[in-house]
């Protein structure tokens, strides 16, 4: 696991290193960008999970340690046949906000 033990400010701590877990997760490469994914559905419809031995609360899953933040969502639709692909961007060290 991740832990800042020598920082007075969690944001100034050096990150995670090549091997380590977050929430029982591997960091993982998609496209050009490395990090860790897991199913929005096991965040947003638990408030805990057992991961890495211990229980954890999925509402710290998104900590001061998160700088940028991807869902990514494919819709279908059946009766119109339409198939969507949708992702929501948001850079957590923008003043700006999300994109769409």
């Amino acid at each position: 696991d991740f832990e800042c033990q020598s920082a007075i400010d969690p944001v100034s701590c050096s990150g995670p290193t090549e091997n380590s877990t977050y929430f029982g997760l591997k960091r993982v490469r998609y496209g050009a960008e490395t990090g860790y994914a897991d199913m929005l559905y096991s965040m947003a419809e638990y408030k805990e999970l057992y991961r890495d031995d211990k229980l954890q609360q999925t509402s710290r899953f998104v900590d001061a340690h998160t700088s940028e933040l991807s869902i990514e969502m494919v819709l279908f639709s059946p009766d119109s046949g339409v198939l969507s692909f949708v992702t929501i961007h948001d850079n957590l060290l923008r003043a700006e906000g999300v994109s769409v």
